[in-house]
């Protein structure tokens, strides 16, 4: 599992396109939490960094 600044726990699962659904699909939700499309843009950015650093710091151990 990942977990994302706002507490959020993701799955980490094997298949890329799934895992960039289920990100894809957080960070939405953190965009639609935001007013204004900059502000929301940046947030949707800066989670979505996030996650798929956190996403790829796991993959390296296995």
């Amino acid at each position: 599992m990942v977990k994302c600044s706002c507490g959020k726990e993701i799955v980490l699962v094997p298949d890329i396109e799934l895992m960039g659904e289920a990100i894809e699909a957080h960070v939405k939700e953190h965009k639609n939490k935001i007013l204004g499309p900059k502000n929301a843009e940046a947030e949707a950015e800066r989670t979505r960094d996030d996650l798929i650093a956190k996403v790829l710091r796991k993959a390296s151990v296995f």
